[in-house]
């Protein structure tokens, strides 16, 4: 499953005015996450992803990604055990003239169908091992 918000943040939101974008998500294991800053965002417009009360994105408590005219991605082994899960996603923006908006995907799977992040990395080395010539 993908979940994909588009949030426009208006010019002058400052941390202290913080947007709360909330999505529910159901039960599943977030592997992967995109969050994309249009060009001109130039590191001005702050996001973090929280479950709950929990910030899981990214993962030191009180800070934010930013960025300018390209994606940031990441892969995760984050499992939301709840059948229903609430996302809350921050931001604010430091530009004082334009509003941006920033694009939050959320890649969600059922954990039966996935393997923790590295496992695959592992089975490979010892596959690559197993027919290596000598």
């Amino acid at each position: 499953m993908l979940y994909s918000l588009d949030i426009t943040v208006p010019a002058n939101t400052t941390k202290a005015n913080k947007i709360n974008t909330h999505v529910k998500i159901w039960k599943g294991v977030i592997y992967e996450y995109e969050i994309v800053f249009p060009p001109g965002c130039a590191g001005l417009v702050k996001c973090a992803i929280y479950l709950g009360g929990h910030q899981i994105i990214p993962v030191n408590e009180g800070s934010w990604l930013s960025g300018d005219a390209f994606p940031i991605t990441g892969k995760e082994f984050l499992e939301l055990e709840k059948e229903t899960n609430d996302i809350f996603i921050w931001t604010y923006n430091e530009d004082n003239v334009d509003e941006h908006t920033v694009t939050v995907r959320l890649h969600v799977l059922e954990k039966k169908y996935l393997l923790p992040t590295g496992a695959t990395e592992g089975i490979l080395a010892s596959l690559k091992a197993m027919f290596k010539k000598e």
